[in-house]
């Protein structure tokens, strides 16, 4: 009875909640305490919110998910160009680029799980390819990034398919104030030249947002296993009005758009005849060759549209709509002198083909937020319907499929995808220090497709009314404040899914449609720590993932050769460890480390995944100078995919560790004179200390690689 007066009283007892691991605090106008200092109000700190978490905007303390929040503050501070650069620095994210140039190939992983069991979003709308399962995420810069929520662990309940690792949220920018205009020219090493404008501004309760970029360069040269002429063109939009009082409207439209259009020149390719017996004995065969004459274009968009109206003090209904699309184009031409190198056996002969893959996701999702609170404690109750459907079309002209010989064999893939899905939400605070949230979202899909494999004159048509049945996805979480001891306990379980990718189930030949859904159950606990009013903190949290039915190929017996099926299991557990000092006198120290088991079902770790990852950061702030420095540090890697590359060189056994330092910098040259707000100089180092390494087996990453430019406000 001792105890539960003791608890009764400590949960009674007011608080200053902790920020979790990677928080930090946003610095806003306060209008009742409002000074003047030479002509600008004073500023006072109100917590960060996050909206990714619980689909509702929620002071990051109160959060019981695993949540790093990057703020535009950061973005700006790190000169980052590219949304991977900033999540390198993220505890349990792992960002393996294909090279060191601009636009290579990044996957992103979320504390071990594969790049497909993460949800991307830019502004709500879901952005991974329906038909690989990825994201490229070169195709979002920073330029009109506000913020980027991350999410780590399974978030099923209220995302579905795909969010087994976690969700990583892209929100761009919304306009405020008078009209804000900012332009910025740089150039740097690769021969990179990059140029901008992003005017935004708010006026009659209107607010806007646009900007626009240019991106050149020559890519990593010599070599032939990097991109090289990479031209990319990027835009962003974001325009909304509200309806009532300014500071309580009860309606508000929004409308996002965000596009990019990237060319590629890529020197390297698979060879399309294998001669083994050209190969000597005891070494792997090649598994790229040189080819001048292969190139790649992709264009991708999205646009979301919201309706968000505040019936009642109480309740909140949102109407979103969203489309996104991916077309990638790949040509690869005949090489010169050599037009039909099929026909002589060459071992090492490139492949001719025209590839066309088109990506369409549409969703409609219909929300409610429904809140009832009383002296010591507040319910949120949400619920929502999320209609979707994700369209493939896949044309493949080319010798790849037939081993380098002629003629070149056609293949096609229309496949549609329809999903619908109800999810629920119950999000209760006791005393504003306990925080407990239950989930349940229930999903069903429907397939169609049309495929034609290659040599076979007929296409196939391939129906199913549910792929799986009905998918039910459960999660549980808690947060405890402890301002006694400076602490809080957060802990969370949930269940989680991936539905097979369309490419998984329709592409001709290496495909199987009757494949079931990956599943993944997560379980994690921690305890945070804050000081000093949140000056000095730190983060230690425990989680883990057991999968089942993972997606794996088996070998068969000809003439078969290999199938796709649901036999993989694995589990995947580890330390994420955060620490955190400053702000003081402008100076503030973050790090971070991350300590991963991933094991197969043959107790083997799993490949490409890192057991022991460092970060640490040093930002400075002094008058008109700032400056940031980033120090990664990836241990060891499992590899056991060996071939000889095109330079001759061997790649054997596991990829070794690695370790790199960016470095940046900005100056004020000039500060608020006439129109001119800013005029600012910046720099950027990365790899500063000229590491040899590779993120991924051969695809040397780039030395030490610098760029500057120039930054005006008005």
């Amino acid at each position: 009875m001792m105890g539960l007066l003791l608890l009764s009283s400590a949960l009674a007892t007011p608080l200053r909640a902790a920020p979790p691991s990677g928080g930090t605090t946003q610095t806003v106008p306060s209008k009742k305490a409002a000074s003047a200092v030479k002509g600008k109000p004073r500023l006072t700190k109100v917590p960060p919110v996050v909206i990714s978490a619980s689909k509702i905007e929620e002071p990051l303390s109160h959060v019981a998910a695993s949540v790093t929040l990057i703020d535009r503050e950061e973005i700006d501070r790190r000169n980052a160009q590219t949304v991977e650069d900033l999540l390198r620095q993220v505890p349990g994210v792992d960002v393996q680029a294909s090279g060191g140039s601009p636009g290579a190939q990044a996957d992103v992983r979320i504390r071990g799980a594969e790049r497909e069991h993460v949800v991307v979003l830019v502004d709500g709308a879901r952005v991974t390819n329906p038909f690989d399962g990825g994201f490229d995420f070169g195709l979002m810069p920073t330029d009109n990034v506000e913020r980027i929520e991350v999410i780590r662990g399974g978030a099923s309940a209220l995302y579905g398919s795909d969010a087994i690792g976690g969700v990583i949220n892209i929100i761009t920018r919304r306009g405020e104030g008078k009209p804000h205009v900012t332009i910025f020219s740089e150039g740097g090493s690769l021969s990179t030249f990059k140029h901008g404008v992003t005017v935004s501004g708010e006026s009659h309760g209107t607010d806007y947002s646009f900007s626009y970029s240019r991106l050149d360069s020559a890519g990593l040269r010599p070599g032939p296993f990097n991109h090289s002429q990479t031209r990319e063109n990027h835009y962003s939009a974001r325009i909304g009005h509200r309806f009532g009082d300014p500071d309580d409207p009860r309606v508000r439209v929004q409308s996002t758009f965000n596009a990019s259009e990237q060319n590629f020149e890529i020197p390297f390719d698979f060879p399309g005849n294998f001669n083994f017996f050209a190969i000597p004995a005891g070494l792997p065969m090649s598994i790229s060759t040189y080819d001048p004459n292969n190139s790649s274009r992709r264009i991708f968009f999205t646009s979301t549209n919201r309706v968000i109206v505040k019936a009642t003090d109480w309740w909140q209904s949102e109407l979103r709509f969203s489309l996104t699309q991916n077309r990638k184009e790949d040509r690869n031409q005949l090489d010169e002198g050599l037009p039909f190198p099929f026909l002589f056996g060459a071992p090492f002969a490139t492949n001719l083909n025209r590839t066309r893959t088109a990506e369409t996701t549409t969703e409609v999702e219909w929300l409610n937020h429904l809140t009832w609170e009383g002296k010591h404690w507040k319910n949120i109750l949400t619920f929502g319907y999320l209609f979707e459907r994700d369209h493939a079309a896949f044309r493949d002209f080319s010798t790849i499929g037939n081993f380098g010989f002629l003629p070149p064999l056609y293949s096609t893939v229309s496949a549609t995808r329809i999903r619908n899905a109800h999810y629920y939400q119950d999000q209760l605070a006791l005393w504003d220090r306990l925080f407990l949230n239950a989930g349940f979202r229930v999903d069903q899909e429907s397939q169609d497709a049309h495929l034609r494999a290659p040599g076979v004159a007929m296409p196939t048509h391939r129906h199913t009314d549910s792929l799986f049945g009905v998918e039910y996805t459960p999660r549980f979480s808690a947060a405890l404040d402890l301002p006694e001891v400076h602490a809080k306990l957060h802990g969370a379980w949930s269940r989680n899914f991936h539905a097979p990718s369309l490419l998984d189930l329709y592409f001709p030949n290496f495909s199987n449609p009757d494949l079931k859904s990956e599943i993944g159950k997560s379980v994690e606990g921690g305890v945070t720590f804050s000081f000093l009013e949140d000056r000095l903190g730190g983060d230690i949290t425990y989680f883990r993932t057991d999968f089942t039915d993972l997606i794996q190929f088996v070998l068969l017996p000809p003439p078969e050769f290999f199938d796709i099926r649901n036999v993989g299991t694995a589990k995947t557990e580890g330390l994420e460890i955060s620490a955190w000092a400053g702000p003081w006198k402008g100076a503030k120290v973050s790090s971070n480390y991350t300590f991963l088991d991933s094991r197969n079902d043959e107790n083997k770790p799993l490949p490409r995944r890192p057991r022991h990852k460092f970060n640490a950061t040093v930002a400075y702030t002094y008058k008109r100078f700032s400056m940031n420095v980033d120090f990664n540090l990836t241990g060891r890697q499992r590899d056991s995919f060996d071939f000889i590359a095109a330079d001759g060189g061997l790649r054997l056994g596991d990829l070794r560790g690695w370790h790199r330092v960016d470095f940046a910098a900005t100056y004020d040259l000039l500060r608020d004179r006439g129109p001119l707000e800013k005029l600012q100089l910046y720099t950027r180092v990365n790899n500063a200390f000229d590491s040899s390494f590779e993120q991924v087996k051969g695809f040397p990453d780039a030395g030490t690689t610098a760029f500057a430019g120039i930054r005006g406000s008005f």
